[in-house]
């Protein structure tokens, strides 16, 4: 007997310190940091998957960056309807539950640690040029500059992450975070190829360019100068970055880039598609410059599906469009965002700008009709429209 538990004894030590060669088997089913990236082609894929995590919306809906900034800005109402909590509180920068942003905190932090990813997995490959591997660096340095510049507008200051290693840190300082920010612009301006705009292929327009970190930086600059009060900044290899700096980027982006600004404003919206129905776009001979390669002006733009429900539908649209009702060409949507009547009014008649982002439902030239006010002209339409809310609330939206 005693025989017998010597051997389970030395049975059972043995698995104990053999059995983890065993276990460690390679996945054969699903990609992880053990087996992926393998070639150059997997490294580009999960740089995809970091532009992927900037663009998509989804639950939280309202948590995406253009609706959060257009709504909290002196531009624009709450909107929505009495159920709309959230988008409410938004607009009078109240807290309507806990942590009420922390979609939008992990959707920007997901972002970062897939570019980190990105660029610790560049050297585990073989590359067939040098271009190819810094056009992977560039995008990868763009993409993490962009994000935390907005989730610097966002929160101020935020923990500055910098690898894929879990780590518990404070919030940097600005300096620390926007030193990274135009450090990244400044590898990226350096890294991308200076390929002017009509020699891009169809298949790289989507993706950050040369020009698109230039402009960005300029957008970084100003938003530093002018809030933080600094005209310069040392980056991480001594160098200082100021205006002349941005100014030669920008010098450099005009001259070179093939961006520039189209014939007519109005045309860059799809309202101005040729629309029997909609007096503004006929009345006026607009045509919607379209998104086949005509329109210039795009230096850097989101690519959205068509499909509304998926998580990549560009459902900004739904949440700022007119609550409830069918107005040709705009469609229903749910009434976000509605514009500050003090806006339209000090905007200049004469600028063509003023019509082409503002939908003002009474204006005859719009040739709209059948907009209903109040809930109580519409079945449907019941309890949407409240009766103490000033009516120049709902009658303008602006175009995205």
């Amino acid at each position: 007997m005693k025989k017998i538990n010597i051997s389970i004894l030395i049975i059972s030590i043995w698995m104990l310190f053999s059995c983890s060669d065993f276990l460690d088997t390679e996945d054969l089913t699903q990609k992880n940091s053990s087996n992926f990236p393998q070639t150059s082609e997997d490294v580009f894929s999960s740089l995809l998957s970091a532009y992927a995590a900037i663009g998509e919306i989804k639950d939280p809906y309202w948590q995406t960056f253009f609706l959060l900034a257009e709504t909290m800005s002196d531009d624009r109402f709450g909107g929505g309807s009495t159920v709309d909590r959230m988008i409410l509180a938004v607009n009078e920068y109240k807290k309507s539950q806990d942590n009420m942003y922390s979609g939008i905190w992990s959707k920007y932090y997901r972002g970062i640690y897939r570019t980190h990813f990105t660029l610790e997995s560049i050297d585990r490959v073989v590359w067939e040029s040098e271009e190819q591997k810094n056009k992977i660096l560039g995008q990868a340095y763009f993409l993490r500059a962009y994000m935390y510049f907005d989730l610097c507008r966002l929160f101020g200051t935020v923990p500055l992450v910098l690898s894929t290693q879990v780590e518990s840190l404070p919030k940097a300082s600005p300096e620390e975070l926007y030193g990274c920010i135009f450090s990244d612009l400044k590898k990226a301006i350096e890294l991308l190829p200076s390929t002017s705009l009509a020699n891009i292929q169809d298949t790289e327009k989507s993706l950050a360019t040369k020009w698109a970190a230039q402009a960005l930086l300029a957008r970084v600059y100003l938003f530093y100068s002018g809030y933080y009060k600094n005209s310069s900044i040392e980056l991480s290899d001594q160098t200082v970055l100021d205006k002349e700096y941005v100014i030669r980027n920008i010098d450099d982006c005009i001259a070179n880039s093939g961006h520039g600004l189209i014939s007519d404003f109005r045309n860059l919206w799809p309202y101005s598609l040729s629309n029997k129905e909609y007096g503004y776009a006929k009345n006026n001979q607009l045509e919607w410059i379209g998104e086949n390669g005509d329109n210039v002006e795009t230096v850097f733009a989101w690519k959205y599906s068509t499909l509304l429900w998926k998580g990549f539908s560009n459902k900004i649209n739904l949440y700022f469009g007119i609550k409830g009702q069918d107005q040709i060409p705009f469609g229903k949507g749910w009434g976000f965002g509605t514009v500050n009547p003090q806006l339209y009014e000090q905007w200049p008649d004469d600028d063509i700008r003023k019509k082409a982002s503002i939908y003002y439902v009474d204006d005859p030239e719009e040739g709209t009709t059948g907009f209903i006010w109040n809930g109580e002209n519409n079945q449907q339409e019941t309890g949407y429209w409240q009766k103490n809310i000033c009516r120049l609330m709902y009658e303008m939206r602006k175009e995205i």
